[in-house]
């Protein structure tokens, strides 16, 4: 239910997928851990989806390993729009709560 994305961000703005975990219980320490490669040259973005909780992005350059990222609670949302050829396009989102 929770999966860490690793984002570069391309000169021309967009993002590439550079790496993705999900959630595992560490043998040790008996916690969820997410473990993600090496981070990449150029601006990194770590992106955590948890169930029940709103998107969190973070620059990865700032993110120190072992960092305990706590999402805020999320709400579900329908979220309607209207591509190019106006069908209307219907989805569930969340986002945070306050």
């Amino acid at each position: 239910d929770t999966t860490l994305l690793g984002l570069v961000q391309r000169d021309d703005d967009t993002f590439q997928v550079f790496a993705y975990a999900t959630a595992e219980i560490d043998v040790q320490s008996k916690q969820r851990v997410l473990r993600m490669p090496k981070r990449p040259a150029g601006d990194p973005w770590l992106l955590l989806l948890a169930k029940g909780r709103a998107p969190l992005a973070k620059p990865w350059s700032t993110t120190a390993v072992g960092s305990i990222l706590s999402p805020p609670l999320g709400r579900d949302l329908t979220v309607v729009a209207r591509d190019e050829n106006q069908a209307e396009r219907c989805g569930p989102t969340s986002h945070a709560d306050g």
